[in-house]
C-alpha cells in the first residue's frame, strides 16, 4: 500500500512539474527521513543499493528530483523555518505508531539520538557514502558478468560474491533474496 501511494504521489509530482514547466522537483526529506528509510530497508533485507537509502538526486519521469536536505536534521530545518516565518508541515501519518515508519520515528530514532547526538545526520552521511559504494559494486557486476551468457562456473567464481549476487538479481529481478544467496553459494562452492 505504501509503495502504491508513493508511486501515485511521484506520478502527481511529475505531472504537476511538467504542467508548470519546472526544471526540477525539490523534496524536503531530511536526515531523520533518510535514517528511517535505511533502517526499514535493512530490516527488510535490502541489497546494497536500496539499503543505502534515498539518493540526493535522481530522475523522475525525465525531471530531476532533488533532495538537498538529506544531511540536515528535522530540528535544524524547523529552526530555519521558524526564523523565516514559514510554518512547518507534517504528514499526519508520521504520528501513526502502528505504521513501521511511525514506530521507527517515535521509538527507535530517539534511542539512537540518545546514544549519539546527531545520529540521523551521521547516518545520512554514511548513506551517501554507501550509495557511492553501491554504484561501484554495480559497475563491478556489469564489468564481470558481460553479455547474455552462458558463463563458466570458473569465470563466475572470480566475481566477488556481492557483485555476483547483484548481477544475478539484475538478470532475474523477481528472484527472492534467499534464492540469489543460495545460487551464489552454489556457484562459489
Amino acid at each position: 500500500l505504501a509503495a502504491r501511494a508513493r508511486a501515485a504521489r511521484h506520478d502527481a509530482l511529475a505531472c504537476a512539474a511538467k504542467d508548470a514547466g519546472a526544471e526540477a522537483i525539490l523534496m524536503a526529506h531530511h536526515a531523520e527521513d533518510q535514517l528511517e528509510t535505511v533502517l526499514m530497508r535493512l530490516v527488510r533485507g535490502a541489497g546494497a543499493r536500496a539499503a543505502a537509502g534515498m539518493p540526493a538526486r535522481r530522475r523522475l519521469q525525465g525531471i530531476p528530483l532533488l533532495r538537498p536536505l538529506l544531511e540536515r536534521s528535522r530540528e535544524e530545518i524547523r529552526a530555519l523555518l521558524a526564523q523565516t516565518g514559514v510554518p512547518w508541515r507534517e504528514d499526519p501519518t508520521n504520528a501513526d505508531r502502528t505504521r513501521p515508519r511511525g514506530r521507527l520515528r517515535h521509538e527507535v530514532l530517539p534511542v539512537l539520538e540518545s546514544m549519539r547526538r546527531g545520529a540521523a545526520v551521521r547516518a545520512s552521511r554514511s548513506a551517501r557514502r554507501l550509495q557511492a559504494a553501491a554504484k561501484a559494486l554495480r559497475a563491478q557486476a556489469r564489468r564481470h558478468v558481460v553479455g547474455d551468457g552462458p558463463w563458466s562456473r570458473a569465470q563466475l567464481r572470480r566475481v566477488p560474491a556481492e557483485a555476483l549476487a547483484l548481477a544475478l538479481h539484475r538478470r532475474v529481478p523477481a528472484a527472492h533474496e534467499a534464492h540469489v544467496e543460495r545460487a551464489v553459494a552454489a556457484i562459489r562452492s
